[in-house]
């Protein structure tokens, strides 16, 4: 672990106040609890996010910075945390060099697979994510065992950062894009053993960022948004609107391709299917701001695409106006109807950006929401479900909850059934967990 010798700040406000790194890797055991832990949680939460061990020549959020776990481990009524670098090939040159070495995509330079997008446990396979370049496999305390490939089955394109595992059939689904060479975008699923047993390519016309997909019973939906890359940068060209595809899960059969004004998106929170339609529910961006032409990205909302099978008619409504982004489900829903949706919410914009204060819980079932403040000066990452295994219909709310008084963190439980009345246990930590992207629960320590 790094000795904390490599200390470096910027002025750079996505690498600053709870955006900037930490540079020790820690393991911390018997974590105090304020509340009652729920008897039925045993396992692990792992969160993924950008932390540059060495200050970067250039960087731009989301999509830099190396890939860092924060992992708590629920076992036996105690928490125990680690986090620790995905130790990328990348990485490895930068600390024999003792430097950063990189670009980004968005500023040209040779590129590394940084890792630090997001993080599944599938097929017996623990895979930091991240969509430029293949998985990085690690084990359950978080040493980086080495890239994965399903045995040389996946890429090139790669693997998005966004599987969706369908708990029907325990199988993964996922995509990869290139932005080099057809095929751009490419299909595949994954079995409960870890094995792809589906590979598809799809025509998409033009090489664009395909950063998450959603599945339904029978099919898997992807958007095509018209941030079209030209060789060294990406380009907005809203006249070629928002492609939405929809293919059968199974991986044949033919593709249909719905046309609506352009937009762009990173995160769904579901789909299903409702009779001879299906029911898209996502975050929508007017505009990418990394694209050249696009201009300010307007704020993020909640909005639903229904797709009508029967006419080839597509409809965009918005749901709510508010201010949101991280969307999540509970595992046992995805891809079926559902009641509980929830996001990070933004009603209060800090010093710095990515700093969500709230969170909000969606009930599509009565067309309502509840919204849960962790308090002033507090903010709150993506929300993370986790069924209880103790009735099907219920489960728990984890975020992991910065103070910035204290500039310290903790993780905090909400009840899925009893969102908006706070947490009913906090796990507080003696460190920060700086401001991340995606988090999976691995049910089970071992």
């Amino acid at each position: 672990g790094s000795d904390g010798n490599d200390f470096w700040t910027s002025t750079d406000p996505f690498l600053s106040g709870n955006n900037a790194p930490v540079f020790q890797e820690q393991y911390i055991k018997d974590l105090k609890v304020i509340g009652q832990l729920p008897e039925d949680m045993e396992g692990i939460y792992f969160r993924n996010g950008p932390n540059p061990k060495f200050k970067p020549q250039s960087y731009r959020f989301p999509v830099d910075g190396d890939g860092m776990i924060h992992a708590l481990y629920f076992e036996n009524g105690k928490v125990s945390y680690r986090n620790k670098w995905v130790m990328t090939e990348g990485l490895k040159k930068e600390i024999e060099a003792g430097q950063s070495l990189y670009g980004n995509i968005f500023s040209g330079g040779e590129r590394k697979n940084c890792a630090s997008t997001s993080i599944v446990y599938h097929g017996n396979h623990l895979l930091a994510l991240y969509e430029g370049g293949l998985p990085y496999k690690l084990n359950l305390d978080l040493e980086t065992v080495g890239e994965w490939d399903y045995n040389n089955t996946i890429g090139p394109p790669k693997m998005s950062a966004h599987p969706r595992i369908d708990e029907s059939t325990g199988n993964m689904h996922f995509c990869g894009y290139s932005l080099f060479e057809e095929p751009y975008l490419t299909y595949y699923v994954a079995d409960a053993a870890g094995n792809i047993i589906v590979k598809t390519p799809i025509d998409v016309g033009y090489p664009t960022m395909v950063h998450d997909m959603v599945i339904t019973d029978n099919y898997v939906i992807f958007f095509i948004c018209p941030a079209i890359y030209d060789g060294s940068r990406f380009k907005w060209a809203p006249n070629n609107g928002t492609k939405i595809g929809v293919l059968p899960k199974v991986g044949n059969g033919s593709l249909r391709w719905f046309e609506v004004e352009a937009f762009f998106m990173w995160h769904f929170m579901n789909a299903y299917e409702n009779g001879n339609r299906i029911i898209v529910d996502f975050i929508h961006h007017g505009k990418p701001g990394f694209a050249a032409g696009s201009g300010i990205s307007s704020p993020p909302n909640l909005r639903q695409a229904i797709l009508n099978l029967n006419s080839g008619s597509a409809a965009i409504n918005r749901l709510d106006s508010r201010i949101v982004e991280y969307p999540t489900v509970n595992p046992l829903v995805v891809g079926s109807k559902y009641r509980y949706g929830y996001a990070s919410l933004m009603t209060t914009f800090a010093k710095y950006p990515e700093y969500y204060n709230k969170l909000i819980q969606y009930d599509h079932a009565n067309n309502s929401e509840q919204v849960y403040s962790p308090g002033d000066n507090k903010y709150c990452g993506e929300p993370l479900i986790i069924p209880s295994q103790n009735a099907s219909d219920e489960g728990y709310v984890l975020a992991f909850v910065f103070n910035d008084r204290s500039k310290k963190s903790s993780l905090q439980i909400l009840e899925q059934n009893n969102f908006s009345s706070g947490p009913i246990a906090e796990v507080i930590l003696p460190v920060r967990i700086p401001n991340g992207l995606h988090g999976h629960w691995m049910e089970g320590t071992s």
